[in-house]
């Protein structure tokens, strides 16, 4: 428990026992002030928390083009794009288990990824280095979605083959 948790329960308590006033009377004389100078005190602090105003939204960061990405390497430009249209069709990388592999082999960190969406800026970065060879290779795989991961673990536990 933090320090000011436990000291609001701590007064919290004395209130319960002892009152707000004589709180109030208490605190006032240990500093040396009047009571009404303490209570002016917690009115003025009262009005600053209920005029704090919402932080402004948070400028949002340009999001990611993929546009400006290819213009860098023309050559490679319809091969990803193609693929970007199978990934966002959910037929290369169907999950996000199968995104952070594809990044993880190609050494790219993957811990702060928590949708295929958000991640396919780091896919696009990791794509525009492999071989054309290789984009077409990605390109042409047909995806495997004949079995779930859980489809496979069922079949496992089951017996089935």
């Amino acid at each position: 428990m933090k320090q000011t948790e436990l000291l609001r329960l701590q007064l919290a308590i004395l209130m319960l026992q002892h009152g707000e006033r004589a709180i109030l009377e208490s605190i006032a004389s240990l500093r040396g002030q009047d009571t009404g100078d303490l209570e002016a005190i917690l009115v003025d602090i009262d009005k600053i928390r209920h005029a704090r105003t919402k932080k402004p939204p948070a400028a949002k960061t340009p999001s990611f083009s993929i546009e400006s990405v290819l213009r860098t390497h023309p050559e490679k430009a319809d091969v990803i794009r193609s693929i970007q249209t199978r990934y966002e069709d959910k037929a290369f990388l169907t999950e996000l288990k199968d995104v952070r592999r594809f990044l993880d082999r190609h050494g790219q960190p993957t811990n702060t990824l928590k949708t295929r969406s958000e991640a396919f800026a780091k896919v696009v970065r990791v794509l525009i280095e492999l071989p054309i060879p290789e984009l077409e290779v990605i390109l042409s795989n047909a995806p495997s979605n004949e079995f779930s991961g859980l489809g496979v673990i069922s079949d496992q536990i089951l017996g089935r083959k």
